[in-house]
């Protein structure tokens, strides 16, 4: 049995295309999250290359910062996506809902659910990636 891929992309274009409403409403908010979090992360991380020439010349403190950045900026992304994708995911399996945009942006039973398991994942796929 072959897996039907073309018609697969094209329904969810198509399905993506329908409601690209409910789509630009639902991501507003966790793509203006994140851009407000890398210019934040960044701002208080600096310019790289005006702190350092080459690799080796990278000081242990922007190293720390560098780091620390990096995690705070993987776990805001992580929960805006958790956010957006429980809303999506909700529209495209229920349908349509009477749903708000603050509704959909509130963290419930839902999101808290969907949030562990994509943190075992990823956790999971670390630990893979490692062998």
């Amino acid at each position: 049995m072959q897996l039907p891929v073309f018609d697969i992309i094209t329904e969810a274009v198509n399905d993506t295309w329908e409601g690209r409403r409910d789509f630009a409403s639902y991501a507003f908010l966790p793509v203006l999250a994140m851009s407000i979090a890398a210019t934040l992360i960044t701002t208080w991380i600096g310019d790289l290359p005006t702190h350092v020439e080459t690799a080796a010349d990278v000081p242990p403190e922007l190293l720390t910062r560098l780091f620390f950045g990096s995690l705070v900026y993987a776990l805001i992304s992580i929960w805006v996506y958790t956010l957006f994708a429980v809303a999506w995911h909700r529209r495209t399996l229920i349908g349509p809902e009477s749903i708000t945009v603050g509704t959909a942006m509130r963290f419930g039973r839902r999101q808290w659910n969907f949030f562990r398991r994509l943190l075992s994942i990823l956790i999971i796929l670390f630990f893979v990636s490692l062998f």
